[in-house]
Parts: C-alpha cells; structure tokens; sequence
C-alpha cells in the first residue's frame, strides 16, 4: 500500500499555512528585544549601584571576540578594575556550597539548587584576560558576581573562587568602596578599557 508522503506545516496550502520562516524571523526578533531588554535593565542597575564615581563600560570583546572572549560589564573604581557578571534572578535563591570528592570542583554556585558553576568559570577566564590585557597600568583587576533580586545568606557575603557575590546594595557597597585611584587615574584606565575591549 502507498502512503502519502507527509509535508510539514510550512509547506501546505494557504488557509492552514505556517510560514515557518516568518514565525522564525518573529521569534528571533523577539528573543533579541527581550535580550536588549534585558541587558538594559542590568546596565541601569549597574549605574545606579556604582553611581557617579563608578565608570562603567557594557558589552565588549577581545581581539575577535571568539566564543567566550565577550565581557558584559567592567567597572573601574577608585579601588581598581571589576569585572561583573550580573544576572536578574529576582525570587531565586543564591548559595555557595562545597561538594565532596577529589574530582569535583569544590565550591558550587547554585540557584534555586541548580548548579551554574560554569558561570563562575567564565568569570576566572575574563579576569585572566582583562589582567593580560591591563598588566602595563598595575591596576588592580578583581570580579563580583551580582544577582539582582535574589536572596542570598543575610548574615555574611557569600564568595567562589575569590569573588563575591552580592545582590544589589552588596554590588554598591563594593564599588563604592574608597581606594587610591582618583579621578583622572579611573578616566585613564576606562579609556585603555575602552580601546582594548571594543564594543561588541
């Protein structure tokens, strides 16, 4: 017996049509303005956590910006350069645990008991390469991690791999932080940030 052979929606008659391409083009739209959106939402975050003393740059590259080469947030403070990784996570729980066994990274990040570690290790990779890339200035180069609207541990500021990680008022508690760095020095430096790490 011959079967019909199956078409797809996409390519069926008008009247029960999908355009699947337009639907993708539509879907893709979409994720980018919510992407924008919410890139936007952490950038004004961010500002208004370092304040005016805080000179931040948003979405750069490295070289030609290979997988893995792109930072979303870097701060200079009159304590050094930061590198952020920010995330909106309201009404999500954020811990720094420690695993057991000799194989397993020690200390987990996890959010609302899932593990997102690799987001970590990311941050040890721009850190390294923002330090690389900054070592003729001496500048101290240091990362947080900021999750907006999560709950953390209330009674101490949880830290992997040497970073904290802060909600908001935790994040401008840390860029307000006074160090040795004036104005003119942080200008400098946003400036060499800024030829370095071009915008994506």
């Amino acid at each position: 017996m011959q079967h019909e052979a199956y078409h797809p929606p996409a390519v069926r008659g008008t009247g029960e049509l999908i355009d699947l391409e337009s639907w993708m083009a539509r879907d893709t739209e979409r994720r980018n303005a919510d992407r924008q959106q919410h890139s936007s939402s952490l950038n004004a975050i961010l500002a208004e956590a370092g304040g005016s003393e805080t000179l931040l740059l948003h979405d750069r590259r490295r070289g030609l910006g290979v997988l893995g080469d792109e930072i979303a947030h870097l701060a200079v403070t009159s304590r050094g350069i930061w590198v952020v990784e920010a995330h909106n996570y309201a009404g999500s729980r954020v811990d720094v645990v420690w695993a057991s066994g000799v194989n397993d990274e020690r200390e987990r990040l996890l959010v609302n008991g899932h593990d997102r570690t690799l987001i970590v290790k990311k941050l040890d990779r721009q850190v390294r390469m923002v330090r690389e890339a900054m070592a003729a200035y001496e500048v101290p180069v240091g990362a947080l991690l900021c999750f907006a609207g999560a709950t953390l541990p209330r009674v101490w500021t949880p830290s992997i791999h040497g970073y904290p990680v802060c909600d908001v008022p935790g994040t401008a508690t840390m860029l307000h932080a006074t160090g040795p760095i004036d104005a003119d020095h942080r200008r400098e430096l946003h400036d060499a940030l800024d030829r370095l790490f071009p915008a994506i």
